[in-house]
């Protein structure tokens, strides 16, 4: 009788060691997760300070194969926003882990980054191939798609494309761009697509009176939303265009404007 109590005794130990230890480490799960996230969300304001937080994952965390994914995918994600050179091998690495595993997001964010490596050499054709892979990965259908990113990669494209003088294909993906900027609620980025636009119209020849009443409605914008260094910007080719004409009386406006930031 004493043998088999102290056989459950036993038995009842090692369940709660094993449960201890599973709590554990769904406890340091949960805080590597807390700081990927807190990463995520510092990438784009505070790229820096971010790189500095998965660095000190790198060095605290013991994680699993998943986790160390994330942690190479946010990595490269921050140094391509602080223009840091980016391991030909990680991002190799990286895509053929995502392919065919993983959120939309993160397969959608590897090909995007993939894409930056390509346009930092100057390989245009790569360049587009890989934008349009990460475009496909995206999953509109989701609440937390990854909207900025879709917008960075079609507007990239856009602008791309443009300086190729492909302006048709140009306007299609600055029109994606656009959509996406405003599902992500990014007032700004979806003003500087606007601009885009307008650059893109100018460059196709379109009729100088369209393209200058949508400068002076973008300055407008950037202006009443206190983006004023893009509505000075934006005010510059109207003061100028107004001047040559002679309109000086409208072009102190706009000329005013260049001068107040």
């Amino acid at each position: 009788m004493i043998i088999k109590e102290k056989h459950t005794s036993l038995i009842l130990s090692f369940v709660m060691s094993v449960l201890f230890a599973l709590g554990m480490t769904q406890c340091g799960t949960s805080v590597t997760d807390d700081k990927l996230a807190r990463a995520d969300s510092l990438s784009e304001a505070a790229p820096s300070e971010a790189l500095r937080l998965i660095d000190s994952l790198r060095t605290t965390v013991s994680a699993d194969r998943k986790t160390n994914m994330r942690l190479a995918l946010m990595e490269m994600k921050v140094k391509n926003r602080l223009r840091m050179p980016l391991d030909s091998d990680t991002l190799a690495l990286l895509d053929k882990y995502y392919t065919g595993r993983g959120a939309g997001n993160e397969r959608m964010l590897i090909k995007y980054i993939i894409a930056c490596s390509y346009l930092d050499r100057y390989d245009a054709p790569m360049v587009l191939e890989y934008f349009h892979e990460a475009a496909e990965q995206a999953d509109t259908t989701l609440e937390d798609c990854d909207y900025r990113t879709l917008h960075k990669i079609h507007v990239q494209a856009a602008q791309l494309l443009m300086q190729q003088d492909a302006l048709y294909d140009a306007r299609r993906e600055n029109e994606l761009a656009l959509k996406y900027a405003l599902k992500a609620k990014d007032t700004l980025n979806a003003l500087i697509t606007l601009e885009q636009k307008v650059n893109i119209l100018t460059k196709g020849h379109e009729s100088d009176s369209i393209t200058i009443n949508m400068r002076k409605r973008l300055s407008s914008l950037y202006m009443k939303h206190g983006y004023v260094k893009q509505g000075v910007t934006a005010s510059a080719p109207v003061a100028n265009y107004l001047i040559e004409r002679g309109l000086l009386s409208e072009a102190k406006k706009y000329w005013f404007i260049r001068h107040i930031a």
